[in-house]
């Protein structure tokens, strides 16, 4: 098993780059949206790799962090897709961004990716949505682009919803409105907010 390859790009195939270490030309399949594209030729570069043998087929494919490699693997648990998918998936968007399609069970999301039908979509959600580990990075990372920011580590919710309400209650933040609250009821927390203070994933957000 290759976990990685440290070496310079060499040239391009179809899908993805040639990385010579060591005399030895490797072919690796990489995401089309990979910084690797980006990489000189002389700037030594370290490859993150998954090899997978087929009965007739040895293939590499490459990564340039260490999550996007574990994300590939998961999407590969899931019944129906393939390496193409996999690829075609975090070729389609940002790491993030797959990630919260993933969480907020959002299919018609993940059928941008070439070759990813409606029920295959549905599937990886179902599959992969409890799977994925602490998301409450990638899910703030939403909440950031309405306004909401994080405070830092918070302590144990009260109710099963992870909401945290402020004592003596409250009105929603200056910044609140019905599109924020839905998009943070999404992310985990409950609708609608009871005041500018709220939790998801052990996290606190304030509007």
């Amino acid at each position: 098993m290759i976990h990685y390859i440290r070496g310079r790009i060499d040239g391009r195939i179809d899908g993805g780059i040639v990385i010579e270490s060591g005399g030895i030309g490797y072919e690796i399949y990489v995401p089309d949206n990979s910084p690797l594209y980006l990489s000189r030729g002389d700037e030594p570069v370290k490859v993150l790799t998954a090899m997978l043998v087929k009965e007739d087929d040895i293939r590499l494919y490459g990564f340039s962090e260490k999550e996007s490699l574990a994300l590939f693997r998961r999407l590969l648990t899931v019944n129906g897709v393939g390496a193409k998918g996999a690829l075609a998936l975090l070729s389609a968007m940002p790491l993030n961004d797959l990630k919260r399609a993933i969480a907020y069970d959002d299919a018609q999301t993940l059928t941008k990716a070439n070759g990813i039908g409606k029920k295959t979509a549905q599937r990886i959600c179902l599959d992969l949505k409890d799977k994925l580990g602490d998301i409450s990075d990638a899910a703030g990372g939403g909440l950031s682009s309405i306004g909401c920011r994080r405070k830092g580590a918070g302590r144990g919710c009260p109710d099963r919803f992870g909401v945290f309400p402020q004592r003596g209650g409250g009105s929603p933040g200056k910044n609140g409105g019905r599109l924020k609250q839905r998009a943070i009821h999404k992310a985990g927390a409950e609708e609608p907010l009871l005041s500018g203070m709220f939790f998801l994933k052990g996290n606190e957000y304030e509007l």
